[in-house]
């Protein structure tokens, strides 16, 4: 003889067992007349912006103690940076700038300082000749793109056509007595777009 409560508990298996059969025979019921419309629908999406390191700021080989040396806008050893966005997107950019470059070396505490300037060109072509000099590390701005043109309509303003915009780093350094070897820091450029 089995007890009451194993009993009971068995009764309740049953009862939860019937109860989960029901509510699949309900959905297994044939309906009539069911139609579904389908609407099949595909997008690709990019982001707003995206930036790209087109060249490297590099002072190249300079000896030790040989005092200042430069990298103008437009000369060879300039950073190149590339911003690709929607045409007419307002951006802020902020560069952030090391004060001095260090030597790879981790057990070498001896520092170059550097001091970086930065210029561009946000109507779409890699001309360092027609950059606007920007007084500072920081800048707002509209992304014009290579077709723009004073006096549009502002309807054209509104396409979302992509354009892009070059950022360009020039600067220098000092030299004095310090340990030769590969000195070196980092250059960051923040976007708000």
């Amino acid at each position: 003889m089995r007890s009451p409560f194993i009993l009971q508990k068995l009764k309740a298996d049953i009862l939860q067992t019937a109860g989960i059969i029901l509510v699949i025979a309900c959905f297994l019921i044939p309906v009539r007349q069911a139609q579904a419309q389908f609407i099949y629908f595909s997008m690709e999406v990019e982001p707003e912006l995206s930036a790209t390191t087109l060249e490297d700021l590099d002072f190249g080989t300079i000896p030790v103690e040989s005092g200042r040396s430069s990298i103008g806008l437009g000369e060879a050893g300039m950073g190149v940076f590339m911003l690709r966005g929607l045409q007419y997107q307002r951006l802020t950019f902020e560069l952030e700038v090391p004060e001095e470059l260090n030597h790879e070396l981790p057990g070498i505490d001896a520092t170059i300082p550097i001091d970086l300037n930065f210029a561009y060109n946000n109507r779409g072509t890699n001309n360092s000749n027609t950059a606007t000099i920007v007084d500072g590390l920081d800048a707002t701005l509209t992304l014009l793109g290579d077709d723009f043109q004073a006096g549009q309509p502002i309807s054209e303003y509104l396409q979302s056509n992509w354009a892009q915009m070059y950022i360009y780093v020039y600067g220098s350094i000092e030299i004095g007595n310090v340990p030769s070897g590969v000195y070196k820091n980092q250059v960051t450029v923040r976007v708000e777009y």
